[in-house]
């Protein structure tokens, strides 16, 4: 799905960009070519959702990129 228009809803990304650490999801953010949550989490989570976001566009698509919390520590 191409767009020239901001997403209304976080069902309308299609694209998603998974990351386990830190320093990966920083150097992710790089490729963004807009950032739709600099006013604010727009989109929201769902309860109980520990996951960091960010929101935006990367060419012509609507991208959200995750970063999962504890990945890659061991108990």
């Amino acid at each position: 799905m191409t767009t020239d228009q901001r997403p209304r809803r976080r069902e309308d990304f299609r694209i998603a960009v998974l990351c386990a650490l830190p320093l990966e999801y920083n150097a992710a953010t790089v490729a963004f070519d807009e950032f739709f949550d600099e006013d604010g989490d727009k989109f929201g989570r769902a309860g109980g959702d520990p996951n960091r976001y960010t929101t935006g566009r990367i060419g012509k698509y609507n991208v959200v990129m995750a970063l999962l919390p504890g990945m890659g520590v061991t108990g």
